[in-house]
């Protein structure tokens, strides 16, 4: 990891996955009927993209609730 990758703020990477994501969705399914991936590894990097996306947010929520509890103790 470099030291620019820590200064994008994570809602610039949500919002980056969840573009991956809609992308994959979209070409993804034509790569498959194309014969040129196989459904199997397109549902899994599909899964995959996922889990990045609920792992952001999970950190996202649980950076908002430590400024939450900041603000109130």
């Amino acid at each position: 990891m470099t030291p620019d990758t820590l200064l994008i703020p994570i809602d610039v990477q949500i919002a980056c996955v969840r573009r991956e994501l809609r992308q994959r969705k979209s070409v993804y399914p034509r790569l498959v009927q194309q014969g040129r991936m196989p459904e199997a590894k397109a549902a899994r990097e599909l899964r995959a993209m996922q889990a990045v996306l609920a792992t952001l947010m999970a950190v996202l929520e649980a950076q908002q609730l430590e400024l939450f509890r900041e603000a109130h103790s």
